[in-house]
């Protein structure tokens, strides 16, 4: 037998329905084809084209060059530049010009080839004593097929992933469009407020258009956010400080956002702790918890933040003496646009997507969320994330209470309001601003009357 020379193995055509299995089958023994090819022969019910290559180079020409539907490669070659079978798979799958999948054959038993063997690229390992026309037939037959079925699915995923793009692009520019009409309305009721004052009825309908706005506007924040983490696989380098941000927060929530009468409670630690995040989306989370707090809780409701931390990880906390979740409805929470209502929660907004936005957020940077609730006594929720890098002690342990207010609309030009506004519509979806609401000025320095209050353990 030559190299290079095109064998039909003697199959009686009468009986064959398939079109034959062109194959080429690499090995530097002559008498090595010479058995396969008799191992071939006596398969019935399927022809093949049989190709013979004894070297390297030459059966990488061969299989470059022409259309093969397998490929058989001995594991050992002796090859002067010693490069094996293995090496001819690794080099071969990653070739533009060849496409066809491969089939190591190997005279010993050993577990170290058939595992470099597949790691290269190979779909299946036989060995050669082994080799019986039963076995060869389904082995080559089920490795065209699962080849197939791969590139199938390689091309489905190429279809998916420029569909998913597509839709992206859909949803960012829908979104920043929404955000445009929405910051209209908002000011435009902002302004009939002043005009309709003494109307009742013009008051409850201009609350019915300011609430329906709101929700507007958190649900195309959680959608746009939604979108960039599925779309998004970078590696986030930035180290955030956990308690500057949640310190943050809290303060924002002093001036707006709680529910008039309500308090809430935050305990700072003396330590930094230090996790790797987009400080953007650590923010969205932690708002989303106590936003849910005070929603869920009447006006005399206590809000309590907590942050603790072990050697592995760092969590914060929020705790409510609200309404609570039943037992049988929390398995619910974190699917999107879920919302349990009951008779206390029937009336109160949101979008449903809220949980599930901290959820995947968490899951992104390799953390978790989990929560504990009593329905009629109140809920507690905490998210947890990798902790790293040393701590340094900063200020000494103690407990602040915010106590919340509500804004002025006159305290507030509406230019500034709109500039404020704008600001945050103008980002891509790519920049760091955050995609809730945008912060409104302070205009009364926090309440400090109740530093001290130990009624919560701090951590």
């Amino acid at each position: 037998m030559e190299a290079g020379e095109t064998f039909d193995n003697d199959t009686d055509q009468d009986d064959l329905d398939q079109n034959p299995i062109r194959i080429l089958y690499l090995d530097d023994n002559k008498s090595e084809h010479v058995f396969v090819k008799n191992v071939l022969d006596k398969v019935r019910n399927q022809t093949y084209q049989f190709v013979s290559a004894l070297g390297f180079d030459e059966a990488v020409n061969l299989v470059r060059s022409k259309p093969f539907d397998i490929c058989l490669v001995d594991f050992y070659l002796n090859d002067i530049y010693d490069r094996t079978g293995v090496d001819f798979v690794r080099d071969m799958v990653h070739d533009p010009n060849v496409s066809c999948p491969f089939i190591l054959l190997t005279v010993v038993n050993e577990r170290e080839p058939d595992i470099d063997g597949m790691q290269a690229g190979a779909v299946a390992y036989i060995e050669k004593r082994h080799l019986r026309p039963e076995l060869l037939e389904r082995t080559i037959r089920y490795t065209i097929e699962q080849y197939r079925i791969r590139r199938e699915l390689e091309a489905l995923y190429t279809q998916v992933r420029e569909l998913e793009a597509f839709k992206a692009s859909l949803v960012r520019l829908a979104g920043h469009n929404l955000r445009n009409h929405i910051t209209n309305v908002k000011l435009s009721a902002r302004m009939l407020e002043n005009v309709v004052e003494g109307s009742d009825t013009a008051a409850r309908n201009l609350y019915r258009i300011n609430q329906a706005v709101d929700t507007m506007e958190q649900l195309t924040s959680d959608i746009l956010m939604l979108e960039r983490l599925n779309l998004t696989n970078e590696v986030i380098e930035s180290v955030i400080n956990v308690v500057d941000i949640t310190t943050d927060i809290c303060a924002q929530y002093h001036n707006y956002g709680l529910k008039p009468g309500q308090k809430l409670i935050f305990n700072p630690p003396n330590t930094e702790f230090h996790i790797r995040c987009e400080k953007t989306q650590l923010r969205e989370a932690i708002r989303n918890l106590i936003s849910n707090a005070s929603k869920y809780s009447d006006d005399k409701g206590v809000i309590t933040v907590e942050i603790s931390a072990t050697d592995q990880y760092v969590s914060v906390a929020v705790e409510d003496n609200g309404y609570g979740i039943p037992e049988d409805r929390q398995s619910e929470l974190f699917q999107p646009f879920a919302r349990v209502l009951t008779e206390e929660t029937e009336k109160i907004h949101g979008t449903g997507l809220g949980l599930y936005l901290v959820k995947t957020l968490m899951e992104k940077y390799g953390g978790h969320i989990d929560f504990e609730s009593v329905y009629g006594e109140g809920s507690r929720f905490w998210i947890t994330m990798p902790r790293i890098g040393s701590d340094q002690t900063t200020t000494a342990d103690q407990s602040i209470q915010f106590k919340p207010r509500v804004l002025d609309p006159n305290e507030i030009e509406t230019g500034e309001l709109r500039d404020n506004i704008d600001d945050v519509l103008e980002e891509e979806p790519g920049d760091t601003a955050p995609l809730s609401p945008p912060r409104l000025p302070v205009t009364r320095p926090l309440d400090s009357k109740n530093k001290g209050d130990k009624s919560r353990p701090s951590n």
